[in-house]
C-alpha cells in the first residue's frame, strides 16, 4: 500500500465527507441514504486509487462517484415508488431527529425543491458546495461554457424565487 496514496485519500476524506454527504443529501433528502451514498462514494475512490487510476481531480472524481450513486438510487427508486405513501401525508424525513442547527437547511431545501431538480444540483454544487464551474462540468460530464450559463440560469431562477418569498 502506497502511503502517498493513503495521505491522499485521508486528506480528502477529511476535507471533503461533509460536502459529499451534503451533495446527497440535497438530492435524496435521506440523512442515512445520504451517509451510505457517502461512503460509498469514498470506498469507489479509494479502490480507484489503489488500482492506480490515472485521477486528475480527485475532488471531481469523488463528487461524480457519488453524482452517479445518487442517480442509480433515483433510477432504483422509481422503480419501486413511493409517491403513494407521500401523497397521502408520509413523511420518509423525521423532523424530530434534525438538530436545531439544521432548521435552516429545511427552509433551504424547502427553496430549492422549487427548482428543477438540474438546476437544484447546479446551485447546491456552485453555491452551497463552492465548486468551480470547471470541476462541476467535470462532475456532471458536461461543458464547461455550459455549465457556467446553467449557472447562471439557475442563479437567476433561484433570485427569482427567493423574491416572490420576499426572502432578500
Amino acid at each position: 500500500m502506497n502511503a502517498k496514496i493513503q495521505k491522499k485519500f485521508i486528506e480528502l476524506y477529511d476535507s471533503h465527507f461533509t460536502p459529499v454527504f451534503r451533495f446527497c443529501y440535497f438530492r435524496t433528502k435521506d440523512r442515512e441514504l445520504s451517509k451510505d451514498l457517502t461512503q460509498q462514494a469514498f470506498l469507489k475512490t479509494w479502490v480507484s486509487l489503489q488500482n492506480n487510476q490515472d485521477i486528475e481531480n480527485i475532488r471531481a472524481f469523488v463528487y461524480r462517484v457519488a453524482h452517479n450513486l445518487v442517480i442509480d438510487w433515483y433510477k432504483k427508486k422509481k422503480e419501486a415508488s413511493l409517491e403513494i405513501l407521500t401523497d397521502a401525508g408520509f413523511d420518509p424525513i423525521d423532523e424530530s431527529q434534525h438538530p436545531e442547527s439544521d432548521a435552516s437547511y429545511g427552509e433551504l431545501i424547502k427553496i430549492l425543491d422549487e427548482l428543477p431538480k438540474k438546476e437544484r444540483s447546479l446551485i447546491v454544487l456552485r453555491h452551497v458546495d463552492k465548486m468551480k464551474p470547471r470541476e462541476i462540468a467535470e462532475v456532471l460530464g458536461r461543458d464547461v461554457n455550459s455549465v457556467t450559463v446553467a449557472i447562471h440560469r439557475a442563479t437567476k431562477k433561484l433570485k427569482e424565487i427567493l423574491k416572490r418569498k420576499n426572502t432578500i
